[in-house]
């Protein structure tokens, strides 16, 4: 199976015959090696039914992200989120100019994909912690996200030439594997997510808590949600990926214990990304 893989790598890294001599790159290898690690185990390519038929979701989420922030919020959980992204200088979101602190200069494509992901971990997060929140064995959430192509990278992340999308394409990968939890994206109108969108605008982050209580008393749908924090090594994980190109890090996965996991020079807080 390796000696396949690696010939159809050539094959395809030397379509057109421009390149005869050309050798598989290190980042190319690893994700060889990685889907040979994956296919050792015919249990990580089963998707419980649950997850794949159209049915009327067990928990409904929303999110949004600005240049400088993202939010969301699920009622039937009962939590919500606010996170600040890395403040390199130049904001080339074309969103708003923030005077008040530095901007991320990481496209807004990426910033509201990774929003979705998020939502998504604390959801596992917070049914991980308490099984009685679960209707069933195999529940599933639907995030709405106003951006279409964060929608679509959800499902097809991965073969996006989007070097940003495929890094959260693999957490994606390590969230879903193996979880209890599905994950539907779907898309919704800007105009009608005005909840996630107050939530990720929020400006001083010496005053979130204050910041969210006033959205609170604003918006009937947050009355019974709490302010939950995304988990450190998630956090941890997008900071080291999402932030300026010069500062940007390079992540390679492995398979321990029917799991992905990161193996970076940053992430040293543990290894589950839900802690």
């Amino acid at each position: 199976m390796r000696y396949l893989a690696k010939m159809k790598a050539k094959a395809i890294y030397t379509m057109g015959g421009h390149h005869p001599n050309v050798r598989i790159t290190t980042a190319f290898r690893q994700d060889l090696n990685l889907i040979l690690a994956l296919a050792s185990d015919i249990t990580l390519w089963t998707t419980p039914i649950p997850h794949i038929i159209p049915r009327t979701p067990d928990y409904t989420a929303f999110c949004d992200s600005c240049s400088y922030g993202a939010g969301g919020y699920c009622p039937e959980l009962g939590f919500m989120w606010h996170f600040f992204w890395p403040k390199p200088v130049i904001n080339q979101c074309g969103d708003v100019d923030v005077p008040f602190q530095e901007t991320s200069n990481t496209h807004i494509n990426l910033l509201e994909y990774a929003s979705i992901l998020i939502t998504y971990a604390i959801a596992q997060r917070i049914l991980r912690d308490d099984s009685t929140l679960a209707t069933h064995s195999y529940p599933t959430l639907r995030v709405h996200t106003d951006n279409t192509t964060a929608q679509c990278w959800t499902y097809k992340a991965a073969s996006s030439v989007d070097r940003g999308a495929k890094d959260l394409a693999r957490i994606n990968c390590a969230l879903q594997l193996g979880a209890s939890l599905g994950l539907h994206a779907v898309h919704i109108k800007g105009e009608d997510n005005f909840i996630a969108d107050d939530i990720s605008r929020i400006t001083n982050d010496l005053h979130v808590l204050s910041q969210l209580q006033t959205l609170t008393h604003r918006h009937a749908a947050l009355q019974n949600c709490k302010l939950y924090p995304v988990p450190r090594n998630l956090s941890l994980l997008l900071c080291g990926l999402l932030s300026s190109t010069m500062d940007r890090q390079t992540v390679t996965w492995r398979k321990v214990e029917r799991r992905l996991i990161p193996d970076c020079a940053f992430f040293k807080n543990g290894r589950d990304l839900l802690d």
